[in-house]
């Protein structure tokens, strides 16, 4: 289920995991990184979907650290389980 690349290595988005909606949908398991700090944890996608929607997407975007007094930035990360190593929500490496 990983991403394809196409056009000079740029990730096509597989619809499975395109948007937050699509993610819960198929159980799909979230992990946010920060690159400041190094915390790590699983992101509350049912929160994830109250405060941005359902048809928010997390492809290419940052988020603010969760950590108390972090000013970091976290890259989410996705998995199908399964044994499925987590990859970047990015369509560029």
């Amino acid at each position: 289920m990983g991403g394809n690349r196409r056009n000079g290595g740029v990730r096509l988005i597989p619809a499975w995991c395109a948007t937050l909606g699509a993610c819960k949908a198929e159980a799909v398991a979230i992990r946010a990184r920060c690159d400041t700090c190094s915390g790590w944890w699983q992101a509350d996608l049912d929160r994830m979907i109250a405060g941005k929607g359902p048809a928010y997407s997390l492809w290419d975007r940052r988020g603010k650290c969760q950590t108390l007094g972090c000013k970091g930035r976290v890259l989410f990360l996705y998995t199908s389980g399964g044994g499925t190593p987590y990859r970047p929500f990015k369509t560029r490496d």
